[in-house]
């Protein structure tokens, strides 16, 4: 499989922002998790923090999480000149999706617990936010 971070946060975003329009928040909320789990992983990957395997699959590990469990790992894995410009945009939203939970996409929306909605939301704003800015360091993937 061949994977593009950049491109899916992007396309999970803007479905995100889609939703949100009073379209379907439980579905938004999914999509603007998963928008700032690609944009994170976009910028590890274009920094060199990550690697994929030689035959393009994600590798198991330390990244192969989802968001709700990747910002946290954050602060003890970035290393690098650019990593802390890239920080300062997320650092407030290291906790931000705690309350996120990958398996929200097997309830039915009622079901959904959107207390936390505008903290992910907001959370996915700022990961696009700095992968722009990597993506204009050339580090973006």
């Amino acid at each position: 499989m061949a994977y593009d971070f950049w491109k899916s946060s992007e396309r999970h975003f803007t479905t995100a922002e889609y939703l949100d329009q009073g379209v379907s928040l439980g579905d938004a909320a999914h999509m603007y998790g998963l928008a700032a789990e690609c944009a994170v992983k976009s910028v590890l990957l274009g920094t060199g923090e990550l690697t994929l395997l030689p035959n393009g699959e994600f590798p198991e590990g330390k990244f192969k999480k989802h968001i709700e469990r990747l910002l946290p790992i954050l602060p003890q894995v970035m290393s690098g000149r650019l990593w802390p410009s890239y920080y300062a945009i997320i650092q407030a939203d290291i906790g931000s999706f705690s309350s996120w939970n990958i398996d929200d996409r097997y309830k039915n929306e009622t079901s959904i617990a959107l207390g936390d909605y505008p903290r992910w939301k907001q959370a996915a704003v700022r990961a696009n936010s700095m992968l722009a800015l990597a993506a204009s360091h050339g580090c973006a993937s």
